[in-house]
């Protein structure tokens, strides 16, 4: 894959990604050598696509900080997704994805 077509995530909660391209997580650690950063709003760059793996009580104050940084997808697994969720992601502009992020990689859960 060329590095102008890698995409960028950011991953919020506890999951590394298993994907090409850059990763970054959204606490003050590191995920595979990449720095993490405290909040959305300290991301250098907008994300293609955010990976949650927050509960939905405490992704519901985040999703306005998710809008105002912006993404092309918001992958929400199992345990981040709630109809209220849902209805609050899309009323943002956001394009939430109610569905594990692994599954946008091409590959299956079952293979972990």
């Amino acid at each position: 894959m060329a590095a102008e077509n890698l995409l960028a995530a950011a991953v919020l909660g506890e999951s590394p990604p298993r994907q090409n391209g850059d990763c970054t997580p959204t606490r003050s650690l590191k995920l595979e050598g990449l720095p993490g950063y405290k909040s959305i709003r300290d991301v250098p760059r907008r994300p293609d696509k955010i990976n949650v793996y927050l509960p939905a009580s405490i992704l519901r104050e985040l999703l306005p900080a998710l809008a105002a940084r912006g993404c092309d997808e918001l992958w929400l697994n199992p345990g981040s997704q709630s109809d209220e969720i849902l209805t609050q992601a899309r009323s943002l502009g956001l394009n939430p994805i109610p569905a594990c992020s692994i599954l946008s990689l091409g590959l299956s859960p079952a293979q972990f």
